[in-house]
């Protein structure tokens, strides 16, 4: 891995705080709207490369029966990588989004769609666009990764590919079929490129 690409991972204070900065922007707006008990007081901001995503929220929530299910533990990951080469777009637009996924989970629970009109709502509610996908160029990403390419032939004849996740399932025993013809795709038919 060279000094580049292990620059590309750092995120400096600044750019910290000014994302900090602009998540609490955010969640005073959703408190004033929706009441102080129900959105977050923060949101832990981890900074990983997983995939080519810019930003991804995780929560986790309590399910008791006849209760409706309450978030017990949230963040939001953002993705280095993409940050610094994206800071503009990551921190007004990936960040809100992210913040809008946990403040529509924390206010109307975990039965709602993920891009859906809760969303959309609180995304409005911020001022920023509705994109549910980023545009960014992910070379860097792909590169950093180092990602292997699979593909695999059915017994069908078609040749497609599939990522890596899905060989790795394969391989432990995952059974997949061919969407196309409905037959088993074997993992022995797995061809890495």
């Amino acid at each position: 891995m060279n000094i580049e690409l292990i620059q590309k991972t750092m995120v400096s204070i600044d750019l910290q705080q000014r994302i900090q900065l602009v998540m609490n922007v955010c969640l005073d707006k959703a408190r004033q709207t929706f009441g102080t008990d129900k959105v977050p007081l923060n949101i832990p901001t981890v900074y990983k490369t997983k995939s080519v995503c810019a930003g991804f929220a995780n929560m986790t929530f309590s399910y008791k029966f006849g209760v409706k299910p309450k978030m017990t533990k949230c963040n939001i990951n953002i993705n280095p990588v993409l940050l610094n080469e994206n800071i503009e777009y990551v921190v007004n637009q990936t960040v809100p989004h992210e913040v809008a996924h946990v403040v529509a989970y924390s206010v109307f629970g975990d039965a709602i769609r993920k891009h859906g009109v809760e969303w959309i709502r609180i995304m409005r509610l911020f001022g920023c666009k509705t994109n549910t996908c980023h545009d960014l160029d992910i070379s860097t990403i792909v590169h950093f990764h180092n990602r292997k390419k699979y593909s695999i032939k059915c017994d069908c004849g078609e040749l497609f590919k599939i990522t890596k996740m899905i060989a790795s399932k394969m391989k432990k025993g995952n059974i997949y079929s061919h969407s196309y013809c409905g037959k088993s795709i074997s993992h022995l038919n797995l061809i890495e490129n």
